[in-house]
């Protein structure tokens, strides 16, 4: 959620929303917006510029109702994957699966700005004072002070790298993590404390702030603070026991975009009111700007107040497993001109983010019945994964209509090749146990002594990934060997520099 003015925007997956009655009822102003996956909202002047996964960046100099694409492959934005965007001076930032990208002409042209940033999965941005700030999933929290020149990485105290929000209010900064909580720095990241009076979540998934309190939307409600983050208590009052993704204050209003929908709060969170307006209620994203309010959710598409949506409405998108097979099932409530669902998938733990085609499902045409229909996908690997169907129409039309993540359990001891191959100066190695062991993962030279070790203990079932940094080392051949002492495996790696 984001909040300029007196306007509310929301994007997600199924692209943006919008609302002039704080936030009371929807409707949809997105011409030009092709991609419907929006994560990340920022404003420069009167221009919003929204991220999107992965279709780049996108600009609105209208207040939302059109759109161009401005940050694309022939732009200088080589990673289309937006995860987050922030305004530094007169500077668009982005970042993406492939670091950072700059555009110092409102969005017209972009530059990649990853020196010292050695993780370059980037999913939070935040500006405090003239410092720019990036989180990172695995790196933790890098800083740069020459608005992304150079990046100096600032963990001290950080427990948990993998970082979901980044937030600067009032000389203070906030950090989100997957699965560790959330941290503060009263001195501009120089070290971080783990909040632990109040906020029990463990995963932090954005933050906001009114004039007198900080916001944090977690994985288990609302929390607020009053003292800079020292206290927390929780306000998610009568709100659904469902993930909430977004938080935005407006005006005395404040709102929460949860996976069951959009709710309003008069009374600081006591009690919440469900928005009107939404068929499909996964809402992920707001901002707020002007006399409009925009909002987006997963997998609906685009509607219109009176009810119009896109050419198919999608509903009951769940997953199962069995073996090394991950089996989809969905159905549509009406199907207007569809040809069919393509169906796609990424690994979460790929570096690159890249999505590939997994399978077709031929659709129903023009119907206002209800159609189930199932997609099995056959021989994976164990890890983690995420599905995503795009629905395609006759004429050629994509709409992304749903996606969910599913977790392919081990079922023997696997070491992957590390990626990329060769690298400089950092690789990522993965492997997969099927029952807890004592693992050791080690690299050695090509003469056999052993220059690090990466992993020494024990271990619960399951995928992990580890990295490299090589920086210290001479070009050459390398191993990593895996052991846990019923199961070892040797793979070779190639560091040049």
């Amino acid at each position: 959620l984001a909040v300029v003015g007196s306007t509310i925007f929301s994007g997600n997956y199924g692209g943006i929303y919008s609302s002039v009655d704080n936030g009371a009822s929807w409707s949809t102003n997105v011409t030009g917006l092709c991609a419907s996956d929006v994560r990340a909202f920022a404003i420069l002047g009167s221009t919003l510029f929204a991220g999107t996964y992965p279709g780049g960046v996108f600009r609105s100099t209208d207040n939302g109702i059109n759109w161009s694409n401005v940050g694309v492959l022939a732009t200088g934005l080589t990673f289309a994957s937006v995860r987050a965007l922030a305004v530094s001076g007169t500077t668009i930032v982005a970042g993406t699966n492939g670091g950072v990208f700059l555009s110092a002409d409102n969005g017209v042209s972009w530059s990649a700005s990853n020196a010292g940033l050695t993780n370059l999965t980037v999913l939070a941005l935040t500006v405090s004072g003239t410092n720019l700030l990036a989180g990172t999933y695995g790196g933790g929290v890098y800083l740069s002070t020459n608005t992304g020149g150079t990046w100096t990485p600032i963990n001290n105290g950080l427990a948990n790298l993998n970082i979901d929000a980044l937030f600067a209010h009032n000389g203070y900064l906030f950090a989100g993590t997957d699965g560790g909580g959330g941290f503060v720095s009263a001195n501009n990241g120089a070290s971080w404390t783990h909040i632990s009076s109040g906020l029990t979540a463990p995963t932090v998934l954005s933050f906001a702030a009114s004039d007198t309190a900080v916001y944090a939307a977690t994985n288990i409600g609302l929390f607020k603070t009053s003292d800079n983050g020292v206290t927390w208590t929780s306000i998610t009052g009568n709100l659904p026991n469902v993930l909430v993704y977004a938080v935005a204050v407006s005006g005395t209003s404040l709102l929460a975009g949860t996976s069951e929908g959009l709710y309003t709060s008069a009374d600081n969170g006591v009690t919440w009111t469900k928005n009107s307006g939404f068929t499909i209620t996964d809402i992920r994203s707001l901002i707020v700007i002007g006399s409009q309010e925009y909002a987006g959710t997963q997998g609906g598409g685009v509607f219109h107040s009176a009810g119009i949506v896109l050419p198919v409405e999608f509903a009951d998108l769940s997953a199962s497993t069995h073996q090394s097979n991950v089996d989809l099932h969905w159905k549509t409530e009406s199907e207007v001109n569809n040809d069919g669902f393509m169906i796609e998938r990424t690994e979460k733990d790929d570096p690159s983010g890249t999505w590939i085609k997994a399978g077709f499902v031929q659709g129903s045409g023009t119907s206002n019945n209800i159609h189930e229909y199932f997609y099995e996908d056959h021989g994976l690997v164990p890890g983690r994964y995420e599905y995503r169907i795009r629905q395609i129409d006759r004429d050629g039309e994509t709409h992304n209509d749903g996606d969910i993540e599913v977790d392919v359990p081990a079922s023997a001891y696997v070491l992957q090749p590390n990626y990329p191959n060769p690298f400089n100066p950092s690789t990522m190695i993965s492997f997969t146990l099927p029952v807890k062991s004592f693992v050791t993962l080690k690299i050695y030279d090509v003469v056999g002594r052993q220059v690090a070790v990466l992993v020494s203990e024990n271990l619960q079932p399951g995928t992990y990934m580890r990295e490299w940094n090589a920086a210290e080392y001479p070009s050459g051949t390398y191993f990593y060997r895996l052991d846990t002492g019923t199961f070892t495996a040797t793979r070779r790696l190639q560091l040049i520099k």
